[in-house]
């Protein structure tokens, strides 16, 4: 039996959006930035489930999550939710925030931070899925001896009519 907590469940989120994705013939627009260098191509095909697999894997609605989360609700002046942020009260918890966004037909943006550290390495990363539009993954690492890396990767997805 699946987990029924208090957070956002991404797991089956992404698992349909994956599907939803599969399903619409997207053409993907992928760029890629290491450090300075960038190189872009347009996608026929994207394994959708590996590239979002961040966000799965990142996915605060555990059991062993329960309670170490802060939730905060914002709504309009019509009573409609427009977004949920959630925040580590843990600064070991590697998920430092969670926020999504709201359209009335639904989720419109989710942003994901997380944030890890040693003696040797010290890494941040967001990622940024936009379900209209595609997602953006930003990735920084320093690790002792070899220096310091940022990587970015954005990705469009785009109708066979050219269309975003």
């Amino acid at each position: 039996m699946a987990y029924d907590g208090p957070y956002f469940h991404a797991r089956p989120f992404f698992e349909a959006e994956i599907e939803r994705i599969e399903a619409e013939n997207f053409v993907f627009q992928k760029e890629v930035q290491l450090n300075e260098n960038v190189e872009g191509k347009t996608l026929d095909s994207l394994d959708i489930a590996r590239e979002l697999s961040i966000f799965i894997k990142n996915d605060i609605n555990r059991p062993a999550y329960d309670g170490r989360y802060e939730m905060d609700s914002i709504f309009d002046p019509q009573k409609q939710l427009r977004a949920i942020k959630y925040t580590a009260l843990d600064d070991k918890l590697p998920v430092k925030n969670l926020s999504l966004q709201f359209e009335k037909w639904g989720i419109s943006r989710i942003e994901l931070k997380t944030s890890s550290s040693s003696r040797l390495l010290e890494a941040n990363s967001t990622a940024i899925y936009e379900p209209q539009t595609g997602y953006q993954i930003e990735n920084y690492q320093k690790i002792t001896f070899l220096g310091e890396q940022n990587m970015k990767i954005s990705v469009d997805y785009i109708d066979r009519d050219g269309r975003r």
